[in-house]
């Protein structure tokens, strides 16, 4: 009987000791997980750390490099200045080939490296390939957010209006280049026109100004009137509204006295001013009770009513 005792006393305590270790070894599995997770996230953050410093110093040297001309905007806009970028290819012509081979070609010769975003339309023939056009600019526009592209580099095959529908819907809203095919074309298809921007008229070239401005024309500047004695002025005069808008059928005028050159009203039948005060007259108010005012230097008097002319 304590032979067994003793065995079973024994196999606890290996059992204890198995258990223990097994403790152990998982708390050192969990270890080591938790140091590989601070390590990746060391390097992630390190990593966005990088990505925001970058992005912070494009901002503060974007005020200094800024252009101040079209020719300046062109140039600084042209190949790629981002470190995403994406070529989106856009064909809209009935009788024509996808232009994705031709856009291929072009990155090629550049020795660009960038995905080609596609959009394919057999023409456009009314309403519903219109709507089908518009809805995929729109989805590759959340796309493009999505993948955290940076700049758009746009090939277009189609009709006009085509284009004028992609500036109004994209809008510069990443950094878009716009290219063009010439014809005949040169080897490398496609050549670089200019980044969709508005232009402002002080973003026009220096020649532009030139070629438009009249020949030996100097800065225009605008002249001071010249300032005039208040009591050298005409009289005031023009037709007068039929009411106040208060229920009155006469006009409320308002007459200050601070200021000699005042707003008069003239009665019919009234007499004419003295002292070279000239009154107003107003046809439409012929036989109305309004007493007459005239101007005068030192303010605004009324005339005695019932006095002939």
């Amino acid at each position: 009987m304590a032979e067994q005792l003793a065995t079973w006393a024994q196999a606890e305590e290996r059992s204890l000791s198995e258990l223990e270790a097994e403790a152990l070894r998982a708390a050192q599995r969990v270890g080591n997980i938790s140091s590989l997770l601070g390590i990746l996230t060391v390097i992630f953050s390190a990593y966005a750390a990088l990505q925001l410093y970058r992005h912070n110093r494009l901002l503060r040297r974007a005020p200094r490099v800024s252009p101040t001309t079209f020719e300046e905007m062109v140039r600084t806009n042209e190949g790629i200045q981002t470190p995403k970028p994406v070529a989106l290819a856009i064909t809209l012509l009935p009788s024509s080939d996808s232009i994705r081979t031709q856009v291929q070609q072009f990155l090629a010769s550049r020795q660009w490296q960038m995905p080609i975003e596609e959009i394919k339309v057999f023409g456009i023939h009314g309403q519903e390939d219109l709507n089908y056009f518009v809805n995929e600019l729109a989805e590759r526009r959340m796309d493009f957010e999505l993948k955290g592209y940076t700049e758009i580099h746009l090939f277009l095959a189609g009709p006009v209006i085509a284009g004028v529908i992609v500036g109004a819907m994209y809008d510069n809203w990443l950094p878009t280049k716009l290219y063009h095919k010439p014809t005949p074309p040169p080897p490398s298809v496609y050549v670089y026109w200019m980044p969709l921007v508005k232009v402002h008229p002080w973003q026009l070239t220096r020649a532009d100004r030139r070629r438009r401005a009249p020949k030996g024309a100097g800065p225009r500047r605008l002249a001071k009137p010249p300032r005039k004695d208040p009591r050298s002025l005409p009289h005031r005069s023009g037709p007068v509204p039929s009411g106040d808008g208060n229920g009155s059928r006469f006009p409320r005028v308002a007459l200050p006295s601070d200021r000699p050159e005042t707003t008069i009203i003239h009665q019919r039948g009234s007499r004419q001013a003295r002292r070279g005060c000239q009154p107003l007259s107003f046809p439409h108010l012929a036989g109305s009770p309004l007493r007459t005012y005239t101007q005068h230097p030192r303010g605004v008097r009324p005339l005695s009513p019932g006095r002939p002319e």
